[in-house]
């Protein structure tokens, strides 16, 4: 079956924000609108034009990462963490374009892809590694087996916009939730950090599927919080005291799961809220325990790193059939989306936003082209 795609797909020339090199500090300054030769797609490959891309604090967090060596959550410190460890440290590639999260229209397609084809309207995900799959640009150009087809039937249609706001956040949530910690129906789940872009589907994706929810926020955004469906609203303020808060109104219980979005520093100390034999997962930084409490009380310890699934071809199309999953949650109701949509002229604010907590609720995203 023909992919539609174009004989000889050649390099175009577009505008991007990019980064030249690793900065020492964030700063918007860091990253600039720059003309960009974008390559034609390789055999394996699709080049996408793309409409909007979402905001998140791994984009910020990226121009930081060093061309060679550790990357965000390292157990250790930079090269040291490596030490004695079977897998060797990531290279950062260096001009590259910022953004993980996209959602446009495929231009054209490599001679290998299957499934997709030039048209198709998709969302996605992009590696860390590679420099020219960043969503702030015109045009990015990623494996075609990471790439989710928005949705073209369905109670609910998805918009570009809509589409760049959901896998950073909500894929992760999914793998949290489905995959790792494995939740199940009238049990109970405390989730850390419950206002932004990951807490706010955290909530809402854990409440549909029959959880009874403890989040924590900040009191500004209770309200907000309690709306998403959360059954216990706790101020992230109290710190260990809202173990002590979830340990009262459990009688002492405790719940079965807990879902580390911000405060990883405190990861530890907030397990203490989970009965015996609990899960927790955390989405970045790695839980090392001061104590062998965590072996004492059989508490499983999970990971979810939603690039890690970009390091091997046989994991990258788990990132399609999350997607599709997802996007079919999405449809059905149940989760929202709030959304800030900022011009592609202001990206680079919108980024410091994020760096600065200034986004308020929900997800920032651009809009690369016009709608």
């Amino acid at each position: 079956m023909s992919n539609g795609s174009n004989a000889h797909p050649v390099a175009l020339q577009c505008k991007g924000w990019a980064v030249e090199e690793p900065a020492q500090e964030w700063s918007k300054d860091v990253m600039s609108l720059t003309d960009v030769t974008m390559p034609a797609p390789g055999p394996t490959q699709v080049r996408i034009k793309v409409h909007a891309a979402g905001i998140n604090p791994v984009d910020w967090k990226r121009t930081m990462f060093p061309a060679s060596g550790a990357g965000p959550g390292v157990a250790g410190h930079g090269l040291n963490g490596y030490k004695g460890m079977h897998h060797k440290p990531p290279h950062y590639p260096y001009p590259y374009i910022v953004g993980v999260d996209g959602a446009g229209e495929i231009e054209s397609v490599g001679a290998k892809v299957t499934g997709l084809k030039v048209g198709d309207r998709v969302m996605f995900h992009s590696s860390l590694l590679d420099p020219f799959a960043g969503s702030l640009c015109e045009y990015a150009v990623l494996e075609g087996a990471v790439v989710s087809p928005i949705p073209s039937d369905g109670p609910k249609p998805i918009s570009y916009v809509e589409a760049a706001a959901i896998p950073c956040a909500t894929w992760t949530v999914y793998i949290a939730l489905f995959d790792k910690l494995r939740i199940e129906r009238g049990r109970s789940i405390f989730i850390d950090g419950a206002s932004g872009g990951v807490g706010n589907s955290a909530v809402q994706l854990a409440r549909n599927a029959g959880l009874y929810v403890f989040a924590s926020c900040s009191p500004s955004n209770a309200e907000y919080v309690k709306g998403l469906g959360a059954d216990v609203v706790l101020d992230y303020h109290e710190g260990s005291k809202m173990v002590d808060q979830i340990l009262e109104a459990t009688e002492g219980r405790g719940v079965d799961y807990y879902f580390a979005i911000t405060n990883t520093d405190n990861a530890e100390e907030y397990t203490d809220a989970l009965h015996f034999g609990g899960a927790v997962c955390l989405i970045s930084g790695v839980l090392i325990p001061s104590s062998d409490v965590l072996f004492r009380r059989q508490l499983s310890v999970h990971y979810a790193f939603l690039n890690g699934l970009h390091g091997h071809p046989m994991t990258r199309p788990q990132l399609r059939i999350i997607g599709d999953q997802v996007s079919e949650l999405y449809q059905k109701g149940a989760f929202t989306l709030q959304v800030e949509v900022l011009p592609f002229a202001e990206a680079a604010t919108a980024m410091d936003r994020c760096a600065t907590g200034k986004i308020g609720k929900g997800k920032l995203v651009v809009q690369v082209a016009s709608p």
